[in-house]
């Protein structure tokens, strides 16, 4: 496959068009330079007899050097135009660049999922010969039609090439799903056994099996403790892979946000008070929204407020609800860490960690804030943080739609 026009990197194929294009727009901008060309050379040999016959060598003489900068700036031109006007095959897409002079390029791709078929066309003896010819895709949903590639060299390269990427994100969407379900297997698996073990070492800690010894109790906390937080990561990472298909099961009805705002609080109010930590709720109005009651709860308003306790070494976490433009708006404000403005870009993807986040909280595995982004989302709401900086605290706010009772 000619080098100049086709390059493959790893599972990228970059085309140009065939080289006979690039000669016959050079050949005709030379063609048509020839006769101004012409002209000028001919004030060489007239009379020394005409009037102003010096002077007319000299213009021409000084035309020639402009017609030839103005020739070769035409050609530099073409041939950028030829070098910039590409077709490139991803394992994603087909992107179309197009480039009209200086300043002006146009870009326009094709997600390989919308392609229906791919078909080449060879037609005419200069085509046969010098092996290039019509590369059309059929496109379904982004521009639905056909788009057809002329001057492609090799086509039926380009054609394999496009199927072969087709068949690759094919194939690559098949392993998705068997990844995913094998995730869920083995997650549930795991959360189901370490459910089991929670329970058991509650009971032992409740003295539901009568008085154990001391020792015997501290080791059944510290490991009731452990298993607690390895349910909360399974299902954590559970949620992170339901977000992770764009799909989200909820279970919504009318759920009354101070309530459940309480009762989360309540839950980790013991932690905070284990740090020192004023843990305050103002007046909760009376708020409803259609939502999946657990889902919120777990993903959405215990993620946050957990997290500001473990990321505020010292002072206080205000929990407050308000209604702004048909909207319940729930902020949650912390003393804490703060945010620097580079971890702001990656806090809400998946493993989005910040840079000293693991020193400040060791369990963290950087997908608490994207399973909350992914949920209130999902309820039509949507999610932010503001921080001025290390050391200066955040607040996160969560918006949700209010339910029609409210």
């Amino acid at each position: 496959m000619n080098d100049q026009t086709v390059g493959n990197e790893k599972n990228i194929m970059v085309v140009r068009k065939h080289w006979f294009f690039l000669l016959a727009q050079i050949a005709h901008i030379i063609v048509i330079g020839v006769v101004p060309l012409i002209i000028f050379v001919l004030a060489f040999f007239l009379p020394e007899t005409i009037p102003f016959a010096a002077a007319i060598m000299h213009l021409g003489a000084t035309l020639i050097g402009i017609w030839l900068l103005v020739l070769w700036m035409a050609i530099a031109i073409t041939w950028m135009d030829y070098y910039l006007d590409t077709i490139t095959v991803t394992s994603e897409r087909i992107h179309r660049i197009e480039q009209e002079g200086f300043f002006d390029r146009r870009t326009i791709s094709w997600h390989l999922n919308s392609v229906l078929d791919v078909t080449v066309h060879v037609s005419g003896v200069v085509e046969t010969i010098l092996g290039f010819g019509t590369v059309t895709i059929e496109t379904a949903g982004e521009g639905t039609g056909d788009e057809s590639f002329k001057g492609i060299p090799h086509p039926q390269a380009v054609r394999a090439k496009i199927l072969e990427q087709i068949h690759f994100l094919h194939s690559l969407v098949e392993v998705n799903k068997r990844q995913e379900a094998l995730i869920h297997a083995v997650g549930h698996d795991v959360k189901s056994h370490l459910t089991t073990s929670q329970a058991t070492l509650a009971s032992i800690v409740e003295g539901d099996f009568g008085a154990v010894p001391d020792r015997v109790k501290a080791v059944a906390k510290k490991a009731l403790k452990d298993a607690r937080s390895g349910v909360s990561s399974v299902t954590n990472l559970l949620h992170s892979a339901d977000g992770a298909t764009g799909v989200i099961s909820l279970h919504s009805t009318s759920v009354p946000l101070s309530p459940l705002i309480t009762e989360v609080v309540s839950a980790l109010r013991p932690a905070a008070e284990k740090k020192n930590l004023a843990l305050i709720v103002h007046d909760l109005p009376s708020i409803t929204v259609q939502a999946d009651p657990e889902r919120l709860k777990n993903d959405v308003v215990r993620n946050l407020v957990d997290n500001a306790i473990r990321y505020t070494p010292q002072g206080s976490i205000t929990v407050s609800l308000e209604v702004q433009q048909e909207l319940a708006v729930l902020s949650i404000a912390d003393t804490g860490v703060g945010i620097s403005s580079n971890d702001l870009q990656r806090l809400f993807t998946d493993g989005g960690k910040g840079e000293h986040s693991s020193a400040v909280n060791p369990e963290s595995t950087g997908f608490g804030l994207t399973i909350a982004q992914r949920t209130t989302e999902a309820h039509g709401g949507k999610i932010w943080v503001v921080s001025g900086g290390e050391g200066k605290g955040s607040t996160f706010f969560v918006a949700l739609p209010l339910s029609v009772a409210s």
